[in-house]
């Protein structure tokens, strides 16, 4: 999805929760075969292009702090976001250089969801982008707790279809920073006048 606004893919959790009962595949030991094996492929991918629209977008979501004069707290977890992001998207860009079936463009959602998807963040953009103090804070953090939770469990659907244990763990990483930072933000957007951003 390519939307005008860098932040608005950051919305996609809100839409998409269906993806996320497949986090508990185990993950195959062995390259598996046959039309199996173009299944196993498509999966990665397609979970893979998912994670990679939402991370290319959120490594810029910090820029939208330029015009809205936020509390450290804020700053702080949302900058920590924006520069994770940044590096998981350098990740994923690097395997996919390694190896020539990942591809990251293959996101193949239904013209119904993915109209939903642009209505969806360009109503929530608009609210953002209207609101501020403690409407903007929760909103934004809620939108970044949900964009958090569903990456992750994207890249666990990923790990789950890697067959090269190098890039399994390499997945599997990306899927716990981004569980830790979804416990950074879930901590900040409970506790709004408190120092919860760890550093």
């Amino acid at each position: 999805m390519h939307l005008s606004f860098p932040l608005v893919i950051m919305m996609a959790g809100l839409v998409l929760c269906g993806c996320k009962s497949g986090g508990n595949n185990p993950a195959p030991n062995n390259p598996p075969i046959g039309i199996h094996a173009d299944i196993v492929v498509q999966t990665r991918n397609n979970a893979l292009s998912l994670l990679y629209q939402i991370l290319s977008d959120e490594q810029n979501v910090s820029k939208l702090l330029i015009i809205k004069l936020e509390r450290k707290e804020l700053h702080d977890v949302i900058k920590k976001v924006s520069v994770r992001s940044g590096q998981m998207v350098t990740t994923l860009e690097q395997l996919s250089q390694a190896d020539r079936t990942l591809n990251l463009k293959s996101t193949e959602l239904p013209p119904g969801e993915k109209a939903a998807r642009d209505a969806q963040s360009k109503t929530v953009t608009k609210e953002l982008l209207h609101t501020g103090g403690t409407d903007f804070e929760f909103k934004l953090l809620l939108t970044q707790a949900e964009a958090m939770e569903y990456g992750s469990n994207l890249a666990k659907v990923a790990a789950a279809n890697e067959s090269d244990a190098g890039r399994r763990k390499q997945i599997a990483d990306i899927s716990t920073q981004l569980q830790s930072l979804f416990e950074d933000v879930t901590r900040l957007l409970r506790h709004p006048e408190s120092a919860a951003a760890r550093k």
